[in-house]
């Protein structure tokens, strides 16, 4: 395959041609975004669809995003028609949050106040 064409998909593929209008169109499109806190949601978004902060930060005011715990014990930023996939993917991770906070030292009495 000539490697032009190749990356001419691939840009096509990640949605990085313009072809996409909306943040919630890419998060169906190119998949979810892993945000763990960070700040790569923000630049796909902006890569991809323009988008502004203010743009990012109203979609998610007005619930046409979110980011929720999901796949691999990773939250992520979906679109409202994946919200109950996003949440099913991440059900079986509920409940390690003390395991974690176990191997950091940290015991259930300091969680958990006991009178």
């Amino acid at each position: 395959m000539d490697p032009a064409k190749l990356r001419a998909w691939w840009f096509s593929r990640q949605g990085l041609d313009g072809t996409m209008k909306t943040i919630s169109e890419t998060l169906t499109r190119c998949d979810w975004a892993r945000s763990v806190g960070g700040s790569a949601p923000y630049l796909g978004f902006s890569a991809r669809v323009r988008a502004t902060r203010e743009a990012v930060d109203n979609a998610l005011a007005n619930a046409k995003i979110q980011e929720l715990p999901s796949a691999r014990n990773c939250t992520h930023v979906v679109a409202a028609a994946d919200y109950a996939l996003a949440l099913k993917a991440g059900e079986a991770f509920a409940g390690n949050e003390m395991k974690v906070a176990r191997k950091l030292g940290i015991t259930d009495a300091e969680i958990v106040p006991t009178d």
